[in-house]
């Protein structure tokens, strides 16, 4: 082999091997090329236990692996191969991998120069792989998820599009699994024992599918099990083995974890994306968590249905926030015993061009699952900011957020914003945000309700009792006041539970010094018993005070809402009651 001869056969080995997409076949034949080029009877590519590649061994069926990677190991010149008989030996090591490179020819010895030459190829084989190596680990960050090193939702979407081809022959089922309650233990037990949570929570997946299904992460506590070939009976004995597997207590220290998950199953049609086939299930797993959680639901006509009249909602929503069809509604806030109305809760309406006046039940649901709500939020918040901006002496006005609106980061710039562009005083509005809402994130409501406050504006719970929370979150909650439920107000007298609710609620209020809105007053006879038990909190507290010889302070402020003071009014229609009242 001439000097000009090697160095045009390294040139374009290194041509061959030298792109970042080559593959390892490309690879191979390179190394084949150099086999040709040193007239090489043999050749192959190990580890120090296992051959990768190997080509020319006579008439036998497969190269001599043990063979071959006992004389890779070695440093011998000669050997007597099986398949080929005695032949030279040139091995070099493969510079940053752990790999040899060992040619082999029965004629004459190698000189000088082509161990020098094999030496040459076997760097450049070696930035190769390390170049490949990289390339992959890069391409494994970008397709997996970093925690549990699971396929991601771009890995996810990619391959169930490539299934869904050949749905009519072969079935194609998603499990959509969500871990209930995630976020609660997440933010009460640390961001680390949600990761433990997690990674043992995926590992228990892998090992509960069967073998073809892929298990991935789409984000947070959502998981997605792919499964090809596998009937709607088998779907749901899947998660029902899923659940089963989950739910197995996860050990820390002395203490348990007991979790439990909330799975939706959907079947891919012909015509299907994977991201279509994704909301599928996922709209089945939060049908299953509104039917009391750790239950599994089925993608159905039902079902369908209802994504196609969101859908028609989201785009008539969009149309009615550009036609100004959102319209307010108010309804009075009294002080009790007096009755004297001391401000006002803004309650939306849709004006429909076809329908008439649309209920936000019909619709807001709709907004939220869509994460169309925020926009409808400010445009609520707008519309009252005007309305009291047009008042020559505006009592202050309430005004609803979702939890979605309430915990977007922009939400208080904006608001500061609004606040400045309308001319409105901060303590003129006050934001309600449902209990239920503020669980989701405990740490980020809280730091919310404080930079909201700071601006001036008021903060209440609205629906106070309907959540899982306990009344010492309202310690952690430093809210301006809090709105008891409807129904704790309609069974006083009757349910000693709600009695009990109420007076606890009262005794808090009391000590952390907020105001208290009973909601669902109807009846005078309700007022009276709001008012009795306030009257028996308020001597319990006093001869508390008295026994520590403390100054008594004023007592909490309690206030009612409901159809005996006002139903829900248009704004024009409800000023006029607030200066008829006044």
């Amino acid at each position: 082999m001439t000097a000009s001869w090697a160095l045009i056969s390294l040139t374009e080995f290194i041509a061959a091997v030298g792109r970042p997409d080559a593959t390892p076949v490309a690879i191979d034949q390179a190394v084949v090329s150099i086999m040709e080029t040193l007239d090489a009877e043999a050749s192959a590519v190990s580890t120090d236990d296992h051959v990768e590649f190997a080509l020319g061994f006579g008439r036998r069926r497969e190269p001599p692996y043990a063979h071959l990677l006992e004389i890779s190991l070695s440093d011998a010149s000669e050997a007597d191969i099986d398949g080929i008989g005695f032949c030279h030996v040139v091995r070099v090591d493969v510079e940053g991998t752990g790999r040899h490179l060992l040619f082999a020819r029965t004629t004459d010895a190698f000189t000088t120069d082509e161990v020098a030459f094999v030496r040459a190829v076997g760097r450049v084989l070696g930035l190769t792989y390390q170049t490949r190596d990289v390339l992959q680990r890069e391409r494994d960050r970008a397709s997996r998820d970093s925690l549990t090193g699971l396929p991601n939702r771009s890995t996810l979407e990619s391959h169930l599009d490539a299934i869904i081809r050949n749905v009519e022959t072969t079935p194609v089922t998603v499990l959509f699994v969500d871990l209930d309650r995630f976020k609660l233990m997440n933010d009460s037990m640390g961001h680390s024992v949600g990761d433990v949570i997690l990674t043992t929570v995926s590992d228990r997946l892998r090992t509960a599918v069967r073998d073809n299904d892929v298990v991935g992460r789409l984000a947070g506590d959502e998981f997605v099990v792919i499964c090809e070939g596998i009937s709607d009976a088998g779907a749901i004995e899947l998660g029902e083995r899923i659940q089963a597997s989950i739910g197995k207590p996860i050990r820390r220290g002395v203490a348990e974890l007991v979790l439990t998950a909330s799975v939706g199953i959907a079947q891919a049609q012909i015509h299907d994306s994977a991201e279509q086939v994704i909301a599928n299930a996922d709209l089945a797993m939060y049908r299953a968590k509104q039917a009391g959680r750790a239950k599994i639901e089925v993608f159905d006509n039902e079902l369908r249905a209802a994504v196609i009249r969101r859908l028609r909602v989201d785009q008539e929503l969009r149309r009615a926030l550009e036609q100004d069809e959102l319209v307010l509604y108010t309804q009075p806030v009294v002080a009790l015993p007096s009755r004297e109305i001391v401000s006002e809760e803004v309650l939306v309406r849709w004006n429909h061009p076809s329908t008439g006046i649309i209920g936000p039940g019909d619709f807001i649901p709709d907004a939220e699952e869509s994460g169309f709500i925020t926009a409808v939020d400010r445009a609520i918040v707008k519309k009252s900011l005007k309305y009291i901006a047009g008042q020559a002496d505006p009592l202050p006005v309430s005004v609803n957020l979702s939890g979605r609106t309430f915990t977007d980061q922009t939400l208080v710039s904006w608001l500061e914003y609004a606040l400045d562009v309308h001319g409105v005083r901060p303590e003129l509005l006050t934001i309600e945000v449902t209990e239920t809402a503020l669980m989701e994130n405990i740490a980020a409501a809280a730091t919310q309700i404080e930079l909201i406050r700071n601006l001036g504006v008021a903060v209440v719970i609205d629906d106070f009792g309907t959540g899982y929370s306990s009344l010492s979150h309202l310690q952690t909650f430093d809210v301006d006041g809090v709105k008891i439920d409807r129904s704790f107000v309609a069974s006083l007298g009757t349910d000693v539970r709600s009695s009990a609710i109420v007076a606890a609620v009262l005794h808090m209020a009391d000590a952390l010094g907020f105001v208290i809105v009973a909601e669902g007053v109807e009846e005078s006879a309700q007022i009276d018993l709001l008012l009795d038990v306030h009257r028996r909190t308020t001597q319990h507290q006093e001869l508390a005070i008295i026994a520590r010889m403390e100054q008594p302070q004023n007592s909490v402020a309690l206030f009612g809402q409901g159809y005996l003071f006002g139903r829900p009014a248009p704004v024009e229609v409800g000023a006029t009651m607030v200066l008829k009242a006044s």
